[in-house]
């Protein structure tokens, strides 16, 4: 028997990280609900993790992930999605939503996205994630497999499409939102209109089962985008020049975290923890205050004008490690 219907069912697909759970979608879920929309989330990608062979799941570590770029490969493992499908398709929603994190998965997320309108041509398949911001990405599929590409942020783009599609309203764009068809037939939906992540509810993690991943652990983010414009990185173009957070939010949602889950090993996923110095002195000032039972990292760039003082403060505010990128020295 079906689920109850819902308005959209999102999920990631592999390869993607399997220590957490995944805070895009888990963002996604919360700000689509808080608008009044019914949410399913399917993590594809810890699942086919558990039920991969023990030899092959290495691939999903950094160092292998590149194997999910050859067809023989997706072919042994993974072409025939039947036993997917069913679960897929049990959930019962019209739009389907798949986050796609690293280009390194658009050969499976090729194949899913056929056998999905294969079995069920009338289903919405909207894509979105860095995976697919590029166009040179999106030039492998055709309008018979992805319907809509979302491009950027995906929240109020996401929640405009799906309460149009409900309402029998055809897509076309308007002021905050464009849509354009590219050659391939697939459209594009992208979100003119700038938002801060503070706009957003912090995401609640309750669609997820956290016996599932590896650690025991919630990734949060505290800004946006970055101070620096290095060549080689992908993630400035994608999240913008760089924007602190709310620090009361952000401790807020922690506190929520340890009340609700128990959980209090937290990874900062920012791009960069220190680019506002000032900011970062208020944000170890409230952990400090608040005397929370915590350990949490993330990144940081090599700042001259970065004290000692301030480590010594990262350091009681339980900050228990900083990763320094080789490009920064």
């Amino acid at each position: 028997m079906g689920k109850d219907k819902a308005d959209i069912l999102l999920m990631v697909i592999p390869p993607w990280d399997c220590e957490k759970p995944p805070l895009g979608a888990a963002s996604l879920a919360t700000y689509l609900k808080s608008t009044g929309l019914s949410v399913e989330v399917m993590d594809m990608n810890i699942e086919l993790y558990h039920r991969a062979p023990v030899n092959i799941r290495s691939r999903w570590d950094s160092q292998e992930i590149s194997f999910w770029l050859e067809n023989e490969f997706i072919a042994q493992y993974y072409q025939d999605f039947r036993d997917y499908l069913e679960k897929i398709l049990s959930y019962n929603c019209r739009v389907i939503g798949i986050s796609i994190n690293t280009s390194v998965g658009l050969y499976f997320l090729k194949e899913l996205t056929v056998q999905i309108k294969k079995k069920s041509p009338d289903k919405v398949v909207v894509v979105g994630g860095p995976g697919c911001f590029f166009r040179q990405d999106r030039d492998i599929f055709t309008a018979d497999s992805v319907d809509f590409f979302v491009i950027g942020k995906g929240e109020f783009a996401l929640e405009w499409l799906v309460k149009n599609l409900a309402a029998g309203i055809s897509p076309e764009g308007n002021e905050k939102c464009s849509v354009t068809k590219e050659e391939n037939g697939c459209r594009c939906i992208e979100w003119r209109e700038k938002y801060s992540s503070d706009t957003l509810p912090f995401p609640t993690f309750e669609e997820f089962n956290f016996s599932l991943y590896a650690q025991e652990i919630l990734p949060v983010r505290w800004s946006q985008g970055c101070i620096r414009a290095c060549a080689f990185c992908l993630d400035r173009i994608f999240s913008g020049a760089y924007n602190p957070g709310s620090v009361s939010k952000v401790v807020s949602g922690i506190k929520f975290y340890i009340d609700r889950y128990g959980i209090k090993n937290f990874r900062f996923i920012d791009n960069l923890l220190n680019g506002d110095l000032r900011r970062l002195s208020e944000l170890c000032d409230s952990f400090i205050k608040e005397d929370l039972p915590i350990y949490w990292d993330g990144q940081v760039a090599v700042r001259p004008d970065m004290d000692r003082a301030l480590f010594t403060k990262l350091k009681m505010a339980k900050c228990g490690r900083v990763e320094l990128g080789v490009e920064s020295f």
